[in-house]
């Protein structure tokens, strides 16, 4: 597969990322979120774990369920996603493929550019929030396989390992 094949794969929207961008859309005038709620599939919703604030879903701890007996598990993070606050029980490492987000997290907000890497440890609350057509990937890494993978760098005297 070529670099302009998962390019072309990455900017395709999925249909949770359709739902997310029209739901953007919707949620800048109260009365057409309303309607747009109205008419909602919610098992699809429910089916693709879409997070709105007006679903009663508590993703604020997420544990390695997803990672399907993979150790690394990699995805495209669903554009014009809202910000939720979470948790989880895994290393989760995304990289800024095109645009940028936003990251919250400890009270600060950072804004991450194109080319951006970021470790997140686990148990850190922290929300992410893709509000355009910015692309971003996760990497999900469950935390014994980074353990492993990392064990010389974690025993040292370094800020991998303080981390």
């Amino acid at each position: 597969m070529s670099y302009l094949d998962i390019d072309r794969i990455l900017k395709e929207y999925t249909p949770s990322e359709l739902f997310y961008r029209d739901y953007y859309f919707a949620k800048q005038e109260p009365v057409k979120l309303q309607d747009f709620l109205a008419h909602a599939d919610y098992e699809f919703l429910k089916k693709n774990l879409i997070l709105i604030p007006e679903l009663p879903f508590d993703p604020s701890y997420m544990t390695e369920d997803e990672f399907e007996n993979e150790d690394i598990n990699l995805v495209k993070h669903q554009r014009y996603t809202p910000p939720f606050v979470h948790q989880h029980i895994f290393f989760e490492l995304f990289y800024v493929y095109a645009g940028h987000c936003t990251q919250e997290i400890d009270g600060m907000t950072i804004e991450h550019p194109a080319g951006d890497i970021c470790i997140i440890a686990p148990g850190t609350s922290h929300a992410i929030s893709v509000l355009d057509d910015s692309i971003v990937i996760d990497i999900l890494i469950r935390q014994s396989t980074f353990n492993e993978t990392f064990f010389e760098l974690l025993t040292g005297h370094n800020v991998l390992a303080e981390f």
